[in-house]
């Protein structure tokens, strides 16, 4: 009952996680739960122990291969850190379960150790989904309702429509950045994610630059390159310096000298009909620490 390993991801790191599913489905004779994939992922690498994206490649290996993350297989224990603030138990399911409709998140839920009901559920999926017609709603004492401030509230994102709705859990740089229009209702998407966004998601994904850097030769698209060489300096302060000696301490274009916004990327113009063309998305030194 081998399973083809067709279409695997070539990645390293990341294959090792597929190819750990693989055997896992050998030894049960059915496709491993959450739980029974994480265990056996962190006995075989337990110095990467905590990777974040474990999870979600389990899920994706689910998926390739068609198989549903049924309720009775993923378990129905909420972990002591997912139980306060309630919307945290939402989370939670859908990071086990992968791409999920409310019902299926509400029939978990309430059959697991924390049970909520099932407004109390739906409540939540309104709230904590940044393209929901009824995040407005929600917005409390928030003064920004932009979903790239690292708010606790936006976690989710959905796609599709009716039944066919399905909910993930939120990435930037996939789902791109939205606000609410100026009715102070509508959302929007401002910010759609660009392919340079697209290439550092899969990059990191990979986990590829740790320990597999490839030689220049391998390089076919001078984007991926300049990408990896970034992300492999992501966070170093010694690179910033250098970066800033080599620039003179100004930014090559606007000759700006202000080291606060020379430590931000100005990546691009907000979408949105009631920004003008002059206000620009800057992003932190901690996420994109490089000078555009």
């Amino acid at each position: 009952m081998g399973l083809s390993k067709e279409g695997y991801p070539k990645g390293v790191l990341v294959r090792a996680v597929w190819d750990c599913c693989s055997e896992l489905y050998e030894q049960l004779g059915r496709a491993p739960t959450r739980q029974e994939f994480m265990a056996e992922i962190h006995r075989r690498e337990p110095d990467r122990k905590g990777i974040s994206t474990h999870s979600r490649q389990w899920g994706d290996w689910m998926r390739h291969h068609s198989f549903k993350s049924d309720i009775s297989l993923s378990g129905h224990t909420i972990p002591d850190e997912y139980l306060e603030p309630q919307r945290l138990r939402v989370v939670y399911a859908v990071e086990l379960l992968g791409e999920v409709s409310v019902a299926e998140v509400v029939k978990w839920i309430i059959t697991s150790n924390a049970p909520l009901k099932k407004s109390e559920i739906e409540y939540q999926f309104q709230a904590l989904t940044v393209n929901h017609n009824q995040r407005w709603f929600h917005r409390g004492t928030r003064k920004s309702m932009l979903s790239n401030s690292n708010h606790p509230m936006d976690k989710l994102y959905r796609s599709g429509a009716g039944r066919e709705t399905r909910y993930v859990i939120y990435i930037p740089e996939k789902h791109g950045i939205w606000d609410i229009a100026e009715d102070g209702k509508t959302p929007v998407c401002i910010a759609a994610p660009g392919l340079a966004d697209l290439i550092m998601l899969q990059l990191r994904d990979e986990s590829e630059l740790a320990n597999n850097i490839p030689a220049d030769e391998t390089y076919h698209d001078a984007r991926v390159r300049i990408l990896q060489e970034i992300l492999a300096r992501e966070g170093q302060p010694a690179f910033r310096r250098r970066l800033f000696r080599a620039y003179e301490g100004q930014c090559a274009i606007t000759g700006c000298a202000i080291s606060a916004l020379l430590e931000a990327a100005h990546l691009r113009p907000y979408a949105g009909a009631w920004q003008f063309p002059g206000v620009f998305w800057v992003i932190a030194e901690n996420r994109y620490p490089y000078l555009v």
